[in-house]
């Protein structure tokens, strides 16, 4: 596997609303999710972050992270901006996470695509944790006061039915 260097950003999820919101305005111990679901968008917070530390030891305490909950009932996103060390652009960025997909412990985990015709409907019922929309990749490489590296903004599907 690539070493990418040191790593560190957020992961701002775009969340399908989920059987713990109100589908019509009410009271709930959150007030936010007590607004209509299927009518609002919705900040809150989200374990993301912790979750993938947990996954991937490396990353742990290195990520934010928040949700933002929409009126679709199924298939997420999370957009993930990171930092990395090593400097790369999006085609080397996009063969690494593909070799990934498909070529490493990941494999029956993460997917990968390059469509760009795809929508979140097209996700419902995916077994797989997380689909990369590669179509979707930004890196800026940076040089700045010393610093050398990528910022990246990686796009990332996932659906809760299967």
């Amino acid at each position: 596997m690539m070493n990418l260097g040191k790593i560190s950003g957020h992961i701002e999820t775009v969340h399908a609303y989920t059987n713990d919101q109100n589908l019509l305005d009410n009271f709930h111990e959150k007030s936010r999710r007590g607004r209509s679901a299927a009518l609002n968008l919705g900040i809150t917070e989200t374990g993301a972050g912790k979750a993938v530390g947990q996954i991937l030891p490396e990353l742990e305490g290195k990520l934010t992270a928040n949700a933002i909950r929409v009126p679709t009932p199924n298939v997420s996103l999370a957009i993930m901006k990171l930092n990395l060390e090593k400097s790369m652009d999006a085609t080397e960025l996009n063969d690494f996470l593909r070799q990934t997909a498909f070529h490493s412990k990941y494999k029956d985990q993460i997917d990968f695509t390059n469509s760009n015709e795809i929508v979140s409907s097209d996700f419902v019922g995916n077994r797989y944790a997380g689909i990369i929309d590669s179509a979707a990749t930004i890196c800026k490489k940076i040089m700045q006061y010393f610093m050398f590296g990528t910022i990246m903004n990686l796009v990332i599907q996932y659906s809760y039915l299967v």
